[in-house]
Parts: structure tokens; sequence; C-alpha cells
């Protein structure tokens, strides 16, 4: 099984386990439903949940959280991210990440979401993706750009 950013799926951890005898000490052993139970979870959760969460201050020009399901270290350098003009925003992936055991693993974004933290209920963040860039653009409810503090999420 490769790991992220692949999305995983119930399949790539193995078949469903099975209790060789009953479970005696759950201290020391662990019983296969739960076992079977956290696969199933893990694999649900991969498939709906973001890869990628931002935080980015428009304002200040700074990306204040970067969050990577496939760096649970956090040990990855923040992703480039350019002001290109007020309210208008770039972030750019790389086209690969290591998984687990370092294995390069080509990363495509699929869609993103992204939303106005605080400011005005009409403020609006829209993303686009092209490749591996995600272009933000911030307006108010005039349709006038904006510079915001924006959460976004990355598939």
């Amino acid at each position: 099984m490769t790991g992220f950013p692949n999305r995983p799926a119930r399949v790539a951890f193995g078949p469903t386990m099975e209790n060789v005898r009953p479970v005696t000490n759950p201290v020391k052993e662990l019983d296969a439903d739960q076992m079977n139970l956290s696969f199933w979870q893990v694999a649900g959760a991969g498939r709906v949940l973001p890869l990628a969460v931002f935080v980015y201050d428009g304002t200040t020009e700074q990306l204040t959280l970067q969050a990577l399901a496939f760096d649970p270290r956090s040990e990855l350098d923040d992703v480039p991210v350019v002001k290109n003009a007020t309210g208008d925003y770039t972030l750019t992936l790389a086209s690969t990440y290591k998984d687990e055991v370092g294995t390069n693993v080509a990363f495509v974004p699929r869609a993103a979401m992204a939303y106005v933290q605080g400011g005005n209920v009409q403020d609006q963040a829209v993303p686009t993706i092209a490749g591996q860039t995600v272009n933000v653009k911030v307006a108010d409810g005039t349709d006038a750009a904006i510079d915001r503090v924006v959460l976004i999420l990355v598939w």
C-alpha cells in the first residue's frame, strides 16, 4: 500500500482480519473487529477529508496555518503563496510528495473550497484549480476585490 497523498481504500489495509483465538487480555491483544473498524474508518475518512488545509491572511500576506494529511510531523516547508493583487492569492503545491516510507507519490489537487474568516457576511472567496495551483479570489458584497483571512481546503 502506498501512503499519502494517495487516498486509502479499505482493500489497501489487507483482508478482513479474524481472531486466531478469543481475546483474553485486551491490554496486550487487539480484537480483529476493532482493527477492522479502524481500517474502515480511516479509509472512509480518507475519501472525504481534505488533504491540505491552509489559512492565508491577505492583509499581512502571511500563511498562518498549513496542515497536510501526508505531513503528520509538520516537516515540510510551507507551500509558496503569492498575492497577485488585492483579493487574489495563489498557492502552488508540489507535483509529488513523499509517502510514509519516503517514496515520491504524485499529487494532483482535484477540488478546493475557500471561506472568508471574519469580515462581513457578504464577503466571499472563490477558489479555482489549474494544475498544481489553487487560486483564490476574495470579494465583498459588491464584487470589489478585498483582502481577508481565508481558510482554504484542498482535496
